[in-house]
């Protein structure tokens, strides 16, 4: 941990394949994209089992957090908690209806997932889920303010796919306009 990553390409820093890791305490901002890959501050994709994302700060690229394709029966948890994620946006690409749109946070795959004590403030969207094998969400005591793109969301929970889903104690804020939850494609 302690790192500082910035103007690399795709990622800040990003695991694949491997068991029991830990982000903590660094600093990713203005990561470049690629023609393959969309520029991520922390970045997560195949399996694995247990990533911690901790006490981390990401600004300056279209993703805070990407959890990107995942194996589908694969056993991984997620545990992101006390991040500060502050100016991924994209005003300029189209919104697309589904999920995959720069955001804060964005999770597809891994089956639970605590998403607990973020700070998620001016971004194209604040957490989007994708996650087709999901069994568990739980959201706890985020803050998600200032979604810069004018079809953003606070949250888009994705469409039929997820099974439980806690949401305790979330501060959304948007000056001068509603909040704005995405669940099922319907804001």
């Amino acid at each position: 941990g302690g790192n500082h990553a910035h103007e690399s390409l795709q990622a800040g820093i990003a695991k694949k394949v491997a068991d029991y890791v830990v982000f903590s305490q660094n600093e990713c901002f203005n990561v470049l994209d690629t023609p393959w890959s969309p520029s991520k501050g922390i970045g997560m994709q195949s399996y694995g089992k247990q990533f911690w994302i901790i006490y981390n700060k990401c600004w300056g690229q279209k993703f805070g957090i990407y959890g990107g394709s995942t194996l589908g029966s694969s056993d991984i948890d997620y545990y992101m908690i006390g991040n500060l994620i502050v100016g991924c946006d994209s005003e300029s690409e189209p919104y697309p209806a589904d999920a995959y749109y720069p955001s804060g946070l964005f999770l597809s795959g891994s089956t639970r997932a605590y998403i607990v004590n973020n700070t998620i403030v001016n971004n194209t969207s604040g957490m989007l889920f994708y996650q087709p094998f999901a069994k568990l969400r739980v959201m706890e005591n985020n803050i998600i303010s200032g979604v810069t793109h004018s079809n953003g969301v606070h949250m888009d929970i994705g469409a039929n796919y997820q099974t439980n889903i806690i949401s305790n104690n979330n501060l959304l804020g948007q000056s001068n306009e509603v909040e704005r939850i995405k669940f099922n494609s319907i804001v």
